[in-house]
């Protein structure tokens, strides 16, 4: 996959971040996190990091493609 703007709920723990950061290569990847579980730390600095909720109203609504972690 090449050339998407994504979303990764839960991005920032373990198996979110290494996804996130894979997809960081060829896509403009966004990660919504609380905080809970994981860390900003995580990612690399090509992804675009929102400590909120997906419970929230405001999230990123122009996205190709969400995975839900």
């Amino acid at each position: 996959m090449q050339g998407r703007r994504i979303l990764v709920t839960g991005g920032a723990g373990f198996i979110g971040s290494n996804l996130a950061n894979a997809l960081a290569a060829d896509n403009e990847v966004v990660v919504v996190d609380d905080g809970r579980l994981g860390t900003p730390a995580n990612l690399e600095p090509a992804v675009d990091y929102r400590e909120a909720s997906v419970l929230d109203d405001d999230l990123p609504t122009d996205v190709d493609v969400v995975y839900h972690l």
